[in-house]
């Protein structure tokens, strides 16, 4: 009896393992290069990402990358863990408008933008966020971008101020201090922002994707340069 009820035990332990899927894989992916700091030269993150690796060097003070959020305020990075000393973080809107950065989170001088507070985006869609070292900030054509502060819990936001926040990023103070690695931690973000096929920038449906692309062919040269089974992002 005993021996039958150990073994009916084991029988039903390996069937809830056999049955409990397994823990996702987190999307890492590495800085190509060096990401543009404009939104023609941003590095294009086609689909879901957990973490973003790169390096700000002496003279590439900000990096910018183009994401794709799912919305409803849950949206967040955060650089704390990073090798740079003192990073910050700003997110623009699809056309490169400013919405709020922050430089100092309430514990260090790395930077977060946290999910679920007033200025996390309500809307899905294509978004730019932009890595630098204190002090590289965003300019357009009529100046410094985020002139304004929100307090939230403690923690200082920077949001755009006229008249240089009324405008969209064209270029950034070469101001940075410091050099070395970094890693942004994400979450809110998911596909459908970025072709993954061919189809999808035919008989006009390149235009979805905002100003990424100027014409079908630079669509289709971008799905063709994107490996089959990731999109440019690595698994681990």
């Amino acid at each position: 009896m005993f021996r039958r009820s150990a073994l009916v035990l084991v029988a039903a332990f390996a069937l809830l393992f056999a049955t409990a899927s397994p823990a996702s894989a987190e999307t890492i992916v590495t800085e190509n290069g060096d990401a543009g700091s404009l939104l023609a030269t941003a590095q294009v993150i086609p689909g879901p990402v957990d973490e973003i690796t790169g390096t700000l060097a002496t003279l590439d003070q900000e990096d910018l990358y183009r994401l794709c959020l799912a919305g409803g305020q849950t949206f967040s990075a955060t650089t704390a863990g990073s090798e740079i000393a003192d990073t910050q973080l700003f997110l623009f809107d699809s056309t490169g408008h400013g919405l709020y950065a922050n430089d100092d989170n309430l514990t260090s001088l790395q930077s977060t933008l946290p999910s679920a507070i007033s200025l996390a985006p309500t809307e899905g869609g294509i978004y730019y966020l932009g890595v630098s070292s204190f002090d590289a900030d965003p300019l357009s054509s009529a100046g410094p971008i985020f002139e304004g502060l929100v307090l939230i819990d403690g923690v200082g936001y920077q949001v755009p101020e006229p008249p240089g926040g009324d405008r969209p990023l064209s270029d950034w103070s070469f101001m940075g201090t410091y050099e070395g690695g970094y890693h942004v931690q994400l979450t809110g973000t998911t596909s459908g922002c970025a072709p993954t096929s061919q189809g999808d920038c035919k008989r006009g449906s390149w235009q979805q994707f905002g100003a990424m692309f100027k014409n079908q062919g630079q669509c289709i040269a971008f799905v063709n340069q994107q490996p089959a089974s990731d999109s440019g992002a690595n698994a681990s």
